[in-house]
């Protein structure tokens, strides 16, 4: 955090030296000789956005250019599924990060095409870290004192449903009528993000980054042709490979597949990147704090597993994966399941 700080403090610098006037010491009196009226100044062409011409979290082609990513926090208490629009997500993150149950951040391309989704959670600096690098437009409800502080120390604005109410989530009744929980029934959609941007001035598009280095991708030799990550006794994620279909088919410790009501659809992946992180406690003593700077990875594709390394850096740095030689990994294009873990007691196991 203190090289965030750091960069922060700095920019803020070259911003104040930008914006001060030079003073030429000449003396200008009121009897000088009349010039002529200078020309006035045209307006400058504002300077357009880089974009990627490919998706940045899949490396396909996008239909949306410069626009940028919403990432939205789930609720991911059993009881809360199923979880609306899961299966058109295109990153999904998830890791513990306090409590019996992960957090997981579904990451979607655009805000134009943004499916009903949610229940909408609390958002927490885990998902932040990698959503904002990608330029991504954080969804939640509610969020930690750390996903706060990360958020004001780099002024990042964010679409939270406590805040922007209405603005930024709806209610839906007919899952309250099924006897669901009040705080498992809200949602966002491509309406409701819309009109949260416009309530704090943000704008939809921006510079992007590309999740990986996508091409012609890399594959292990180890089988791997399911996994298993156990966050806590109350969250497992498997994944299974269909040959046919070339995906990971996700599932819940208990059996029960990821299901996205909006299209009774099983949520299924092209990668699966599983990052394994020291962890402390942070001042709270319940927190988890990942150290995310650099540590060992695992790509898994096409049933086989190939062990890597990733490099990020501080919380605002993007995600590298990279061989034992420091050198780019390629990933082949396509969807994502990123795993992190590291705690006592978690655990990761493919074949």
């Amino acid at each position: 955090m203190k090289k965030v700080l750091a960069v922060f403090m700095a920019f803020v610098f070259v911003l104040a030296l930008a914006g001060c006037g030079q003073n030429t010491g000449e003396d200008v009196s009121a009897s000088a000789a009349p010039t002529a009226s200078p020309e006035p100044t045209p307006e400058p062409t504002p300077t357009p956005l880089p974009t990627l011409e490919t998706d940045p979290l899949t490396g396909l082609e996008t239909a949306y250019p410069g626009s940028r990513p919403v990432g939205i926090t789930y609720v991911s208490d059993p009881e809360a599924r199923p979880l609306w629009g899961i299966s058109q997500a295109e990153l999904i993150i998830e890791g513990l990060v306090s409590g019996d149950y992960s957090t997981i951040t579904a990451v979607f391309p655009n805000s134009e095409d943004l499916p009903k989704a949610g229940p909408v959670g609390y958002g927490q600096d885990l998902g932040l870290q990698f959503l904002i690098p990608l330029n991504a437009i954080p969804v939640h409800k509610g969020k930690s004192v750390y996903a706060s502080n990360i958020l004001n120390l780099l002024t990042y604005q964010d679409l939270d449903g406590i805040l922007g109410g209405k603005s930024v989530l709806a209610y839906d009744a007919e899952r309250k009528a099924l006897g669901y929980p009040e705080q498992y029934c809200w949602y966002t959609d491509r309406g409701l993000v819309a009109s949260g941007l416009a309530l704090y001035g943000t704008s939809a598009q921006g510079a992007l980054v590309s999740l990986f280095q996508f091409g012609e991708g890399q594959t292990g030799e180890q089988p791997a042709s399911q996994f298993e990550i156990i966050y806590s006794p109350g969250s497992t994620t498997r994944g299974y490979y269909d040959s046919e279909s070339g995906k990971y088919r996700l599932e819940y410790g208990d059996g029960e597949e990821w299901t996205d009501p909006n299209l009774d659809k099983t949520a299924s992946v092209d990668n699966v990147v599983i990052l394994m992180s020291t962890t402390q406690t942070k001042d709270d003593g319940v927190t988890l704090d990942y150290d995310l700077s650099q540590g060992d990875a695992c790509l898994i594709h096409e049933g086989k597993a190939l062990s890597c390394r990733y490099i990020k850096g501080s919380a605002t740095a993007p995600l590298q994966l990279v061989d034992e030689n420091g050198d780019p990994i390629t990933v082949n294009p396509g969807t994502t399941y990123l795993g992190i873990y590291g705690v006592y007691g978690q655990s990761v196991t493919f074949s």
